[in-house]
């Protein structure tokens, strides 16, 4: 009688963006938003209109927009205060903003026992929380911190774009995955989702 060799489960890798695919609004600003309310979001936002302005047109990459947003808000301030206030904004604000369908798609990936990541340009201070309750491994921008503080600066590279390409390939080797999704909502996905066999662009 001739026995057959059970066959190994195939490895499945899922990559998904957050802001505006597991997300409805940009977290960084929901942050800021957070902690300063409304008013002094609004007048930062006036403030920084130069610089977004200069962003539009080229002039000032989304690496710096993002320093000087930070810098301006948060720079200063110790990394436990930081990491406390992105902790209770992780259970404040991020589960009403998270996209139903994204979600009920996110978890259906890990029941069925796929290797799910974010990857995201926002900062894995704020992400990492959310993540951590699905045992979810974070891609992302990571901000710096020197004695102590936040300064406003990126520790690595802004996480979007190519970035995110350099990133996924540097923490996983793909020709050991026969499936890769990708899920994203932005330009700055489209590198990411290239890499994918099944990518999905603005599914939710």
């Amino acid at each position: 009688m001739e026995v057959r060799a059970n066959k190994k489960p195939q490895r499945v890798l899922v990559l998904f963006d957050f802001d505006g695919t597991l997300t409805t609004r940009d977290t960084m600003l929901e942050l800021i938003k957070f902690r300063y309310g409304p008013v002094r979001f609004w007048l930062g936002l006036v403030l920084l209109s130069p610089v977004l302005l200069l962003m539009m047109a080229g002039f000032v990459t989304a690496h710096r927009g993002k320093e000087i947003m930070l810098s301006l808000f948060f720079a200063n301030t110790s990394e436990v205060a930081f990491t406390e206030l992105a902790n209770r904004f992780s259970i404040c604000v991020i589960p009403d903003i998270i996209r139903p369908k994204a979600l009920e798609k996110f978890q259906w990936h890990l029941e069925q026992g796929h290797e799910v990541v974010i990857v995201s340009a926002s900062a894995g201070h704020w992400i990492r929380p959310w993540a951590t309750h699905f045992q979810t491994q974070v891609i992302a921008s990571e901000l710096e911190v020197v004695n102590g503080n936040i300064t406003g600066r990126l520790r690595t590279p802004n996480c979007n774009g190519e970035e995110k390409v350099k990133r996924v390939l540097e923490n996983f080797q793909l020709s050991n995955y026969a499936i890769t999704f990708a899920y994203g909502d932005s330009k700055g996905d489209m590198p990411m989702l290239k890499l994918a066999t099944k990518p999905f662009y603005k599914s939710f």
